[in-house]
């Protein structure tokens, strides 16, 4: 099982309820960490355009 520091993001392969390289115990565990993904997705533009799609006069800001 892998486990990962939230805080300092050290990836190591015990058990401990710590993070052996900072210490502190915000950790996750999970034997598939090592190929998972994260995506990050920024759907404001995607809402301004909305808002000017439905709004005309929002188009010049």
């Amino acid at each position: 099982m892998y486990t990962l520091c939230r805080d300092c993001f050290h990836l190591s392969d015990d058990d401990s309820d710590a993070c052996p390289r900072c210490g502190r115990h915000r950790v996750i565990r999970n034997k598939h960490i090592t190929t998972l993904a994260i995506a990050h997705l920024d759907c404001d533009a995607f809402f301004a355009a909305i808002e000017k799609r439905d709004d005309p006069s929002l188009k010049d800001r």
